[in-house]
Protein backbone atom coordinates (compact mmCIF):
# COMPACT_ATOMS: atom_id res chain seq x y z
CA UNK A 1 0.00 0.00 0.00
CA UNK A 2 0.84 3.42 -0.63
CA UNK A 3 2.29 5.43 2.10
CA UNK A 4 0.62 8.71 3.06
CA UNK A 5 2.59 12.12 2.40
CA UNK A 6 3.86 13.44 5.70
CA UNK A 7 5.70 17.08 6.25
CA UNK A 8 5.41 19.75 3.67
CA UNK A 9 7.81 19.92 0.13
CA UNK A 10 9.51 23.78 0.13
CA UNK A 11 8.30 25.84 -3.11
CA UNK A 12 10.26 28.95 -4.92
CA UNK A 13 8.66 31.90 -5.54
CA UNK A 14 10.11 34.66 -8.27
CA UNK A 15 11.57 37.53 -6.75
CA UNK A 16 9.28 40.60 -6.54
CA UNK A 17 10.90 43.79 -7.69
CA UNK A 18 8.42 46.60 -6.65
CA UNK A 19 10.33 48.82 -9.18
CA UNK A 20 9.29 46.94 -12.09
CA UNK A 21 6.41 45.85 -13.55
CA UNK A 22 5.04 44.86 -17.13
CA UNK A 23 2.36 46.58 -18.87
CA UNK A 24 1.09 48.39 -22.07
CA UNK A 25 2.94 51.09 -23.99
CA UNK A 26 1.62 53.45 -26.92
CA UNK A 27 2.81 56.81 -28.40
CA UNK A 28 1.73 60.48 -28.71
CA UNK A 29 3.18 63.58 -30.19
CA UNK A 30 2.57 65.63 -27.40
CA UNK A 31 5.34 67.13 -24.88
CA UNK A 32 8.69 67.13 -27.18
CA UNK A 33 11.68 68.22 -25.23
CA UNK A 34 15.09 67.59 -25.57
CA UNK A 35 15.38 64.73 -23.11
CA UNK A 36 13.33 62.09 -23.72
CA UNK A 37 9.88 61.97 -21.40
CA UNK A 38 7.32 59.36 -20.72
CA UNK A 39 4.05 59.79 -19.11
CA UNK A 40 3.07 57.21 -16.60
CA UNK A 41 0.10 56.76 -13.96
CA UNK A 42 2.32 53.85 -12.33
CA UNK A 43 5.65 55.51 -11.54
CA UNK A 44 6.50 58.15 -9.76
CA UNK A 45 7.54 61.39 -11.34
CA UNK A 46 10.90 62.73 -12.43
CA UNK A 47 12.33 58.96 -11.94
CA UNK A 48 14.19 57.66 -14.94
CA UNK A 49 12.62 54.66 -16.58
CA UNK A 50 13.82 51.98 -18.62
CA UNK A 51 10.96 50.54 -21.11
CA UNK A 52 12.01 47.34 -23.15
CA UNK A 53 10.24 45.90 -25.42
CA UNK A 54 8.86 42.06 -24.28
CA UNK A 55 8.51 41.22 -28.09
CA UNK A 56 12.01 42.23 -29.53
CA UNK A 57 14.16 42.95 -26.22
CA UNK A 58 14.81 46.58 -27.52
CA UNK A 59 14.98 49.60 -24.90
CA UNK A 60 14.85 53.07 -24.18
CA UNK A 61 15.05 55.22 -21.15
CA UNK A 62 13.33 58.39 -20.21
CA UNK A 63 12.37 60.43 -17.86
CA UNK A 64 8.67 60.15 -16.16
CA UNK A 65 6.20 62.63 -16.03
CA UNK A 66 2.98 62.57 -14.32
CA UNK A 67 0.06 63.17 -16.54
CA UNK A 68 -3.62 62.47 -16.89
CA UNK A 69 -3.60 62.24 -20.38
CA UNK A 70 -1.83 58.15 -20.30
CA UNK A 71 -5.61 56.71 -22.23
CA UNK A 72 -7.24 53.75 -19.52
CA UNK A 73 -5.69 50.08 -20.54
CA UNK A 74 -2.04 51.90 -21.08
CA UNK A 75 1.08 52.15 -18.47
CA UNK A 76 3.30 54.75 -20.23
CA UNK A 77 3.12 56.69 -23.10
CA UNK A 78 6.41 57.64 -25.40
CA UNK A 79 6.59 60.22 -27.52
CA UNK A 80 6.76 59.23 -31.03
CA UNK A 81 10.28 60.05 -31.59
CA UNK A 82 10.82 57.95 -28.67
CA UNK A 83 8.69 54.83 -29.34
CA UNK A 84 10.03 54.53 -32.54
CA UNK A 85 13.21 53.42 -31.07
CA UNK A 86 11.94 49.86 -29.70
CA UNK A 87 9.00 49.62 -32.09
CA UNK A 88 7.19 50.79 -35.49
CA UNK A 89 4.37 52.96 -34.51
CA UNK A 90 2.08 50.45 -36.70
CA UNK A 91 2.98 47.93 -33.54
CA UNK A 92 1.14 49.93 -30.96
CA UNK A 93 0.31 49.22 -28.36
CA UNK A 94 2.99 46.85 -27.56
CA UNK A 95 3.43 44.53 -24.13
CA UNK A 96 6.42 46.10 -22.35
CA UNK A 97 8.97 46.09 -19.04
CA UNK A 98 8.72 49.35 -16.85
CA UNK A 99 11.76 49.43 -14.87
CA UNK A 100 12.64 52.65 -12.40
Amino acid sequence: TPLAPSGSAAIAYPAVNPNERTGVATFNNLGYTQTAVCYSTVVPAGATVTVTNVNNGRTVKCTSVYSLLVPSGIDIMLHSSVFTKIANLIDAPIPVKISW
